[in-house]
């Protein structure tokens, strides 16, 4: 054997032995080398007939939820038809989900709402149509009744995941990977390239204001409007921004390790963020493609302390047998929603005493 051959094949060696030792790096990083202990501090019962359920707000005065829901596996699958907002009466003893609003090309994801008084607001809901273009879609409220106000389109709109309003027109979205579709985003999350973003859209246009991100998910703007959390899958954990309001500016301020890949935030009314969190990715992605194949589901809140500490209340950790995927937990006193990806219902749960 000459020398050349065996430079190359020792190089040849060398990638095999480094591509290998970076699907380990991943593998682990991706959580799926964690012992779960399965527990739930949740009383919960199933509400079935609503595909899809990825996330869920509830109104102010904790009336009414909305869910956006979608039949994600249908349109995987090329039998994509068109998903709704559900409105669910949480006052009603035996509520069951009804359709606020559809649209002809309707496929949403991430909801915000902003409140314009008690029982009036917006709320907006991105939408990923089956044509070229990602859109937010903007709904008047007025107790439980939906009114579509326009479809709000920009270029910086690229893979948009979640919606967090700061007015009736001015909204943060998160993007959660710099291309919409191909293998280029299968790059970004197998390579961990922070290409994802969270873009500012008013009246004047669209624009970046927070990069190098890695899948950029959930958002959170708190009550005055001058702090924006925002959920990174992929790098499990919470980035903290300061906001100026006059021109929605982000600055960075920390990164919270949360250990595990969150998903949509919500704020309830005493101040607790709810996480629903995915604690093993790569069994997430498999679930995704194939539902006899369930995904953990994690559930905890965090109660804002002194600086940027939190205390920390897991209250589900389930295997996937009661949720699989489980992608929002919305909270009102204590009743807590319980949104999946893929999931073909939510969970209407209590917290046990």
């Amino acid at each position: 054997m000459t020398q050349r051959w065996k430079v190359g094949l020792s190089l040849i060696a060398l990638v095999i032995l480094a591509g290998a030792g970076w699907g380990l790096y991943v593998t682990w990083l991706a959580g799926e080398f964690k012992t779960l202990e399965w527990r739930s501090a949740l009383a919960c019962q199933s509400v079935p007939g609503v595909p899809g359920p990825e996330d869920i707000v509830i109104t102010p005065d904790g009336r009414w939820a909305f869910i956006s829901s979608d039949d994600r596996r249908a349109t995987m699958a090329g039998r994509a038809r068109p998903g709704a907002i559900l409105r669910y009466d949480l006052a009603a003893p035996a509520a069951r989900p009804e359709v606020a609003a559809t649209l002809p090309d309707f496929h949403p994801h991430g909801l915000g709402y902003w409140s314009d008084g008690p029982g009036q607001g917006r709320l907006f809901a991105v939408n990923h149509p089956g044509g070229a273009g990602q859109a937010i879609e903007v709904f008047d409220v007025a107790g439980g009744t939906l009114t579509h106000v326009r479809s709000w389109t920009d270029p910086v709109l690229v893979s948009p995941n979640d919606v967090a309003p700061a007015g009736p027109d001015k909204i943060y979205v998160s993007n959660d990977h710099g291309a919409w579709s191909g293998v280029m985003r299968q790059v970004e999350d197998y390579g961990r390239l922070a290409l994802a973003n969270v873009v500012y859209l008013d009246p004047t246009g669209g624009r970046i204001v927070a990069d190098g991100l890695r899948y950029a998910n959930g958002l959170m703007l708190t009550p005055g409007g001058f702090t924006l959390y925002v959920a990174a899958t992929t790098d499990f954990g919470l980035y903290v921004y300061d906001r100026e309001a006059q021109t929605g500016t982000l600055r960075r301020r920390a990164f919270l390790d949360l250990g595990t890949g969150p998903d949509n935030l919500d704020l309830d009314a005493e101040g607790r963020i709810w996480v629903a969190a995915h604690p093993k990715l790569l069994t997430f992605v498999a679930h995704s493609k194939d539902e006899t194949r369930p995904a953990p589901s994690e559930v905890f809140y965090l109660i804002p302390g002194a600086g940027l500490k939190f205390q920390r209340r897991r209250v589900m950790l389930d295997d996937g047998g009661l949720v699989a995927a489980a992608s929002v937990a919305a909270a009102h006193g204590d009743r807590v929603l319980v949104g999946s990806v893929f999931g073909a219902g939510f969970l209407d749960c209590r917290v046990k005493s």
